[in-house]
């Protein structure tokens, strides 16, 4: 045996790959368990739910039957409950804990997030980045990390209050670069994209007419909060939405 598997022979090897490719997949569930106590409910904790084989059930092995060593998660500790089942829970705990702001957002994370949507080239994915910080809309650090300025949290916070999820979310930044890729290919003109943009921006500009006072409010809103020295969700200046970096990018 080597690295836990047998010593296997060309043709042995080629038996075993020809019963793979005929098995079955194998057949698994993730399980989650609740426990309803007096007025409160309880759930496995969050590492229990979100990672892999903390909450997977292998109920058919199959072709697992056939790669005897293979692993598929699974948890040997968690008995194979049915729905509607009770149990009786062996510990009940209370732990201590605090929640955390998520990290600021680095810079790879965001040209991962603007490559996704779509949004520039190779070429001109720096030259965005710059936009938005010359404009003061955030700031970046020596560590190559994000975090907004109370000028971008407070214009990202009017215009989800104003609706206008267009002015400050990717898709439509990213409906355009498309188009504009499909000019270059010769599928569409200048002229239809152009036009659909405009169409799209008139909408919003007549939206955000109607609504100037609460772009307004919202504003004088953060700034205040900015000069009290206390940021606009209860932290300091800094850690809105994005939790210490992020918020609207």
């Amino acid at each position: 045996m080597r690295h836990g598997c047998p010593s296997w022979t060309t043709s042995s090897i080629w038996f075993m790959e020809t019963l793979l490719c005929l098995s079955t997949p194998n057949v698994s569930g993730r399980l989650t368990a609740s426990s309803p106590c007096m007025s409160a409910g309880f759930q496995p904790e969050p590492a229990l739910r979100e990672r892999g084989p903390a909450g997977l059930m292998v109920t058919e092995r199959n072709w697992l039957d056939v790669f005897r060593w293979a692993t598929w998660g699974g948890n040997a500790n968690l008995p194979n409950f049915v729905e509607g089942q009770q149990f009786a829970p062996t510990e009940v705990a209370l732990r201590q804990g605090s929640t955390a702001p998520p990290p600021r957002l680095a810079e790879r994370d965001l040209i991962a997030a603007m490559e996704r949507h779509g949004i520039g080239t190779d070429a001109t994915v720096a030259e965005h980045i710059q936009k938005q910080i010359d404009r003061g809309y955030a700031e970046k650090d020596h560590q190559l990390t994000f975090w907004p300025t109370p000028l971008g949290e407070s214009l990202i916070s009017a215009y989800r209050r104003m609706g206008l999820d267009n002015l400050w979310k990717p898709d439509l930044r990213g409906r355009i670069e498309q188009g504009i890729s499909r000019i270059a290919a010769g599928l569409v003109t200048k002229d239809q994209i152009l036009q659909q943009a405009i169409n799209a921006f008139r909408v919003d500009f007549q939206a955000a007419m109607q609504r100037t006072q609460t772009m307004v409010a919202e504003v004088a809103r953060f700034f205040q909060l900015r000069n009290g020295a206390q940021g606009p969700f209860g932290g300091p200046p800094g850690n809105g939405p994005g939790g210490g970096g992020g918020g609207g990018w």
